[in-house]
Formats: structure tokens, sequence, C-alpha cells
């Protein structure tokens, strides 16, 4: 008798099932890289202005805004979509689940199809407001100076627009059929040929159209106007709405549409009249999108959506959206940030929560010594106190506004302010330091009881020494608007166009700067650690002590304070209630290529490791065997994060291809890719980690053999036989055979 077996097992749903695993190959590591990378914390998912959105259907929608923002709905939650780009986004149009396109600064126009975005050669460096796609096949995008673009399916040409006025929307109701409006009550019409001129009946700006059907469509814009056309060249007037602007405008039907602007202004058209919406919301709403009667979505500043569900508008995104001035973060599972309105939040090392603070004055500083007392102070001489418990109303003595404060200890505090103003306290209360000077000071550090330094107007810095305070010369002008100090040798100051000054323990010095942005606030851990923030989403890093490096914030909102309790704990805070978290990564022998970008966390990561293997995995079958994997640790942060991975590979990638995870337990793997390059495959939509690698010809809805056995035996008659028994899961069903032999 003759016996022969063999087993091989995979899935077909994104799974592939390995033979029980060998103890890993590890290598000892030569190389090790850090990387700080920043998300968001609030407002959740991101707080960006988001410049308009567009809705396919009622599970699927697409919003972008500045930076390249890109988000995407998926009937449940939002989420981040990596966008290829950092410039603004204004206009979004997908005419399916599988074709939208995105326009932009700089000609820039983006295409979705079904999987991830990729970029398009417009032809153009115009800014590009919006875009409308009737067909996949038929596009048109609008921009400054009376641009049309027009996509054929492969291409994007220019057309005739007959205007150099700027042009913001645009709305294609059919192939033969599109409505272009813009500066000046400017109105272009498509008739499948040549653009030629709507009678708008005003020259109020309008910034949207929409076209439900070839025979209706309204315009809005300035002042609340709202236009409407059904036939010929004249479009006429809906009456008085509101005399507030109108941003974005929908229509699913001639008896349905929704207009949106400024102050969360919501107007509801039935057909016969306009109405208002309760918004629940008091930001700017730049761009709305019905996919029918009841199902809207509008988006507005600081990453602001809201839902309509056909009877109510209810928030998408959540958090708080007010500015935010000023952080302190004493330990790792406490922060407590401070801004406009008596704003208070607290980090309890996991979640963003609102503190009552007792106070409607806006609160600018804020310094913890420990987590048992907490000052921040602000507008009229406020200072708020923290017990562990709740706050308090500390006495200042003064009504002048108070724009910094640094505690070393429970017992000495200083809060420096407008008019040169110096506030000292004592464990028991506030009394006058004589600062020696009249300008205004926004900023001091005290590393300890007997050394401080306060920065202000003209780039004056005076310097505590336990005694009285005195003039240093800091070799600049400019003003300075943050300082820190975590020693008494070494001190960063920070201020307008850029400014970067360090202290040695002797004299102040001009670091070169290499950004010309407003410097708003800076933070040092140590002498060769820190980060400094300001506009534009400025972030800047002291690496190791020799130069300022740029780091991707991934926001364009001004920043105004940082707090960084180690090299690798760090947290920045801005308008629009921006909170950025950083996640410090170690990267041991990892190629070029190699990336991880967390988008958004709830609150527990902190730190991931990743080490690369130039070897299969033991676990990896065929397909997987790739010649190199990576082990990827998030530490005890298990879930509430969600990022993209890239990973260099060893093999040219197609679309056949994949990133695969390895489960962690039994012998399953998960397969997916977004895109890929010459050399690397990118994964979006990642929120675990354990060990992963490239999968060559492993795409996710391959049919997949999960069990495979043969034998050879003497059966009488029929003589030497095989037989094969083979399970395919995926295919539901079983194939047996039998052959003579």
């Amino acid at each position: 008798m003759i016996l022969l077996g063999l087993t091989l097992s995979l899935r077909s749903n994104g799974y592939a099932q390995a033979p029980e695993p060998a103890a890993p190959l590890e290598e000892a590591p030569t190389a090790t890289t850090t990387v700080d990378d920043w998300f968001w914390q609030n407002p959740f998912p991101q707080g960006n202005i988001l410049r308009a959105v567009s809705c396919a259907s009622d599970t699927f929608c697409k919003a972008v805004g500045e930076t390249g923002t890109i988000l995407s709905w998926d009937g449940t939650s939002w989420q981040t979509d990596p966008s290829e780009t950092t410039f603004h986004l204004f206009g979004v149009f997908c005419e399916s689940e599988s074709l939208c396109k995105a326009v932009g600064q700089n000609g820039t126009i983006l295409s979705w199809n079904g999987a991830f975005w990729s970029s398009e050669n417009s032809g153009s460096t115009e800014t590009l407001n919006g875009v409308s796609c009737p067909t996949s096949s038929i596009c048109k995008a609008v921009g400054t100076t009376g641009t049309i673009l027009s996509w054929n399916g492969a291409t994007w040409s220019t057309d005739t627009s007959g205007t150099t006025n700027t042009l913001h929307g645009i709305s294609c109701a059919g192939s033969t059929r599109c409505k272009a409006v813009g500066d000046g009550g400017i109105i272009r019409s498509w008739n499948g040929s040549s653009w030629t001129g709507n009678t708008s009946g005003t020259t109020n700006t309008l910034y949207r159209v929409s076209c439900p059907s070839t025979a209706y469509c309204k315009a809005a814009g300035d002042g609340g106007v709202v236009r409407t056309w059904t036939t010929g060249l004249i479009w006429n007037g809906d009456g008085t709405i509101t005399s507030n602007t109108f941003y974005g405008l929908s229509c699913s039907s001639t008896s349905q549409c929704k207009a949106v602007g400024v102050s969360g202004m919501i107007f509801s058209w039935d057909g016969a009249a306009w109405t208002s919406d309760t918004s629940n919301t008091s930001q700017i709403l730049y761009g709305v999108s019905c996919s029918s009667a009841t199902q809207c979505k509008t988006v507005g500043d600081f990453g602001t959506i809201q839902a309509w569900n056909g009877s109510a508008w209810t928030a998408d995104a959540t958090g708080v959206q007010a500015v935010i001035n000023g952080l302190s973060c004493p330990t790792g599972t406490l922060c407590k940030a401070v801004g406009a309105n008596g704003l208070i939040l607290s980090w309890a090392g996991t979640t963003w929560g609102t503190e009552t603070s007792g106070t409607t004055a806006t609160l600018i500083g804020v310094s913890c010594p420990s987590g048992t007392l907490c000052k921040t102070v602000g507008q009229g001489g406020v200072i708020r106190s923290w017990n562990g418990t709740s706050w308090s109303s500390n006495s200042s003595g003064v009504t002048t506004s108070l724009r910094g404060v640094s505690c070393p200890t429970t017992t000495l505090c200083k809060a420096v302010g407008n008019g040169g103003v110096i506030r000292s306290w004592n464990g028991t209360s506030w009394s006058g330091n004589t600062s020696g000077t009249t300008v205004t000071l926004y900023g001091v550090s005290c590393p300890t009881t007997t050394l401080c330094k306060a920065v202000g107007q003209n780039g004056t810095i005076r310097s505590w020494n336990g005694t009285t305070w005195s003039g240093d010369t800091s070799g600049t002008t400019s003003t300075l608007y943050g300082i820190s100090c975590p020693t008494a040798t070494f001190c960063k100051a920070v201020g307008v166009s850029g400014t970067l000054l360090s202290w040695d323990g002797s004299l102040w010095t001009t670091d070169t700067s290499s950004t010309s942005q407003n410097i708003n606030g800076v933070s040092c851990a140590s002498d060769v650690q820190c980060k400094a923030v300001g506009a534009g989403g400025t972030l800047l890093n002291w690496n190791s002590g020799t130069t300022w490096d740029v780091e991707t914030s991934g926001t364009s909102q001004i920043l105004n304070g940082v707090s960084c309790l180690t090299a690798a704990s760090c947290k920045a805070v801005g308008n629009g209630g921006a909170i950025l978290g950083m996640v410090r990564q170690t990267l041991i022998d990892v190629s070029a290529g190699f990336a991880i970008n967390i988008s958004s966390d709830s609150g527990c990561l902190t730190t991931l490791s990743a080490t690369e293997f130039n070897t299969d995995h033991p676990n990896a079958t065929a397909p997987l065997q790739t010649g190199r994997y990576w082990a990827i640790d998030s530490g005890s942060c298990t879930s509430g994060f969600i990022g993209s991975l890239t990973l260099p590979v060893l093999f040219t990638p197609d679309t056949e291809d994949s990133l695969c995870r390895y489960s962690g337990t039994g012998i399953i793997w998960s397969c997916e890719a977004n895109r890929f390059t010459a050399t690397t495959i990118t994964r979006d939509g990642v929120n675990g980690f354990s060990d992963w690698t490239g999968g060559n010809n492993a795409g996710p809805t391959a049919v997949v053999l999960e069990h495979f056995a043969g034998r050879a035996e003497n059966l009488g008659g029929w003589g030497g036989v095989l037989l094969v028994s083979v399970l395919l899961i995926g295919g539901g069903w079983v194939f047996r055979k039998r052959t003579k032999a």
C-alpha cells in the first residue's frame, strides 16, 4: 500500500491559514531611529476646516478641506482618507461609490476609484473651487480667473468660459446641462458644446449652485441671495430669506433643498418656501450634500459635521471647538488646557473632559507643578486655582490681563501680563513684583525657585534671581510670545516671524529658524528636546540639541501652546479646539519607504515600535514568503486609533498584492491593500498592530484552498488508486475525486 498525505489551508475572505508556527527568527538590530507622529485628539475625528461634501448614497460620502483633508462616511462613522496632498481642497463630487473627484489649490485634482485617491494632471495652476460629474466619463471643474476644466474619462482639458470672474460652484444635471456661478453674480451655462451667459438678476457673489434636473437649478451666495432657474436665460429670486451669506447648497429634488452658511445657518426648501432649520452649531458651514430627502451632511469650520435624518440635525463630529490658549501636563495621565470664555479641559490619561472653571473670562496661561495644584490666568487679572478636585478663585490684586504663568513648586508661581505686570504666589496669596518694564509680557518659565525668565514685546526678556527682576539682552526687537527653561542653564524663547532664541546660562543667541510663521509656544523636556508651535499649524522639533526641524502637524489651525512631559510625551493645543497628541515611533532596522501614519486616537496611544526582519515570517504561507516582515507593537494600547501603514517590499507590487497582518492567535492572516508604488504597498484603516508582511498575489478576495488531502492505495480491481479530497472555503463547495492508477 502506498500512502501520500498533504495539507494546505487558506481562506478567501482576506485571511490566510498556515501550518503551525516554528519559533520566529530574530536579527540583532543595527539601526534605530525615532519618528514623532502627531494626530487629532480633539475635535474628533479631526479639526481642520471642511470646505465641501458629496454623498453618492446614504451610506457613502466624502468631505474635503484644508491641508488636503479627506474624510469618508460609510453609513456609520467618518474616517480619514490619505489624500496624497497638503494643498487645501475646496470642492468634491461623487458620481458613485467608485468615482469621486476632489479639487483645490494650485490646480489640484484628486480622483477616487473606490479604493484610494490618486493625483490627476489638471494642466492648470489656478485654484479650483468646485467640481461636478454627471457621468463617470464627464466632469467639469471651475476656479479662479474664470477657469473651467473638462474631464473626458481620461484627461483634463480647458474650456473657454467666456469670463475672467472667479467661479465658485458648478452643477451638471447631464452631459449637456451644467451651470457655473461666481463673483459678481455671474452664471455660465453649458449646452454640451460651449459656455454662454445667463442673467442672474444679482451682482452678489454666488458660491454654490445645485441642479437636481436638467430643467431646475438653484444658486445661493452673499447676503442670503437665492436665485432659481427653470427655463430660458433668466434666473428669478426666491425672495428675502436672510441677510447672511450662504456658502453651500444642495437640492436632492425640486422640492427639497438645503442651504448653509455663516453662524451655523441652515435653511430648508420644500418646493414652495424657505424655512430655517435648527443646526445645533454656531460654526460657519461651507458645504452641504443631500443624497435623499432624509439624508444630508453639512460641513464647516473646525471639522464641524452635521447630519440630517429627515426631521432634525445632529452632530457627526464631536468635541470642543473653542480657542484653546494654554496647556500644562504635570504627569502622563493629567493635563489641563485652558481657553476662551473660561474653558478648561482636563486629560485623565484616556479622554478629554470639560471642567467647571467658575469664570467666563478668557483663560490664556496655565501651569501645574503637581497633580493636585494648577494655576490658570487670563483676562481682567483672573486667576483660578485647582486643588486636585475643583477650581476656585484666587485674588490676583490686579485687573490687568495676565498672559502667562509658571510654577516650579506648589509654593512659588510667577504670572505675567499687560503693562509689564508680574504677580508672585507664595503658597498662600499673590503679591506684586517690580518687573522693570511697562511692555506686555506674554510668557514666563521658572525652572527653579531662584531663576525665572519672562518674555514680551520688542524682544524684552526679564530675569528673576530669587530676589529681583533684571533685564537680559535678547539681541532682537521681535516680540516674543513663549519661553521654556528645563534647567537653569538652558532656555528657548519664541516669537513673531519664526524668531527662535537660545539661552546657555550666560547669553542669548539666535537659532536658525526653519519658518517665517509666528511661533506662539514652546516646551522643552530637556536641553536636547523641545517642541515649538505656531501659526498655520507650524510644529518645530529641536533635534538632539543641534537644529530645529519641521514636523508635520496635520493641521493649518493656529497652534497656541505645547507641553512636553518627556521627549516621547507631548501635546499641542490651538484654535478651533485643536488638541494634538503625539506618538513616538521607535524604528529598528526598517528600510526606506516604511511609514506609519496615525490620523486619530481616542487617547491611549503614546508609543509604537517596529522591527524589520529580512527573512520570511515563520508562519507565512507561499504568497506571504516574500523575504521580509515587520513586528509592530503599540504597547498596552490595542484599540481606539486608526491610521495607515506603508511597507517597502522586495517584489514589484501590482493590484493582486496586499499587506497582511498576523492575527497573533492560531495561524490566521488578514490581507488587504489600498494602493501601491513601484516599491511599496499601503493599507489604510489600520486599527491594530502585530506582525506584518507583504503578500505577493495575496489579494483579499482570491479563492483559497482550505484543505487538500491525498493518498494512494490498492483497492482490488481498481489497482493503485489516488484518492483526492478538496475543500474550498468561499466557493461553497466540496470536490472529491477517484482516479484509476
